[in-house]
């Protein structure tokens, strides 16, 4: 996993939370893309914008 995503979950547990609910190809492509995601809510735009392009 990249470390913008260790360092968010290790601040934010609602943010570990959200991202495990999310389907495993979403979370693989937000693992790969070392998208730099500092929030909760950068989290969750990634998530939604990845979920719109399948």
């Amino acid at each position: 996993m990249n470390d913008n995503l260790n360092q968010l979950f290790a601040e934010n547990k609602r943010a570990e939370e959200y991202f495990s609910s999310l389907p495993v190809h979403i979370q693989e492509m937000m693992k790969q893309t070392g998208v730099n995601l500092t929030s909760e809510q950068d989290l969750r735009n990634c998530a939604e914008t990845l979920m719109k392009t399948k």
